[in-house]
């Protein structure tokens, strides 16, 4: 994905570096949970705020889905709009969700985990 959205970025396409975030974020995301299952299963406060992060996760990605299709129809074509339409559910949300995750109780982390 990250080399795809390299490969139309030369070609000129500015709204790739979509592909490029979200193939980093794929990435990080896979990275962080192979090491979580690498640790065995998970249980009790940390399998819910697991849970409750995948699917805000989820809900990003309706969010930028819904403002990608319908973008268009409300600012257009422009490239560099569209790239901010795509990214802007991203960023503003997974903020969102950083902050939460901070508040969540100290008895939650793992060993090995950073809490």
């Amino acid at each position: 994905m990250i080399g795809y959205g390299a490969w139309i970025v030369v070609q000129g396409e500015t709204v790739a570096i979509v592909v490029i975030v979200f193939g980093v974020l794929s990435i990080v995301n896979g990275w962080s949970d192979m090491k979580i299952l690498r640790m065995g299963p998970v249980t009790g406060k940390e399998r819910i705020a697991q849970q409750l992060s995948h699917m805000l996760g989820a809900m990003i990605a309706t969010i930028t889905a819904f403002s990608a299709i319908n973008a268009p129809k409300v600012v257009g074509h422009e490239p560099g709009l569209l790239l901010i339409v795509w990214l802007a559910p991203t960023l503003i949300f997974s903020s969102l969700m950083g902050r939460w995750e901070m508040k969540i109780p100290e008895g939650t982390s793992r060993k090995g985990m950073a809490s």
